[in-house]
């Protein structure tokens, strides 16, 4: 919570929210282009053109079959990449958080006289 002398801040709880980038948003966009590729995969066997319906699945989804495979994998990268950052960020306050309790007893020792 800031204040005028100092500014708080809850490492964990900030992982804990990022999880959900890399735990939740990422793993779901995962599986739905898996599911893509799988439906794709099935609508691509030779036997499937044959009929109106196979010839309409390639006209109308064959040639944005690669545009959309590439942005959820783009999308599942970059929720990957946003939980990254985000525990790189929680860590670095843990660290900030640790030297600044070290500099503290160190100043109190010597304000003491202990060294």
């Amino acid at each position: 919570m800031p204040s005028r002398n100092h500014i708080a801040a809850d490492p964990e709880g900030i992982r804990d929210g990022g999880r959900h980038f890399d735990g939740d948003l990422a793993s779901t966009i995962g599986q739905v282009r898996s599911r893509l590729l799988a439906s794709i995969a099935a609508n691509e066997q030779p036997d499937a053109f044959d009929d109106d319906t196979g010839k309409a699945f390639l006209k109308v989804y064959g040639p944005a079959k690669e545009d959309m495979l590439t942005l959820l994998e783009s999308l599942e990268k970059a929720f990957q990449q946003a939980y990254d950052n985000i525990d790189s960020t929680a860590e670095k306050l843990l660290d900030v958080e640790d030297a600044n309790l070290l500099g503290s007893q160190t100043l109190a020792r010597n304000v003491n006289g202990i060294r």
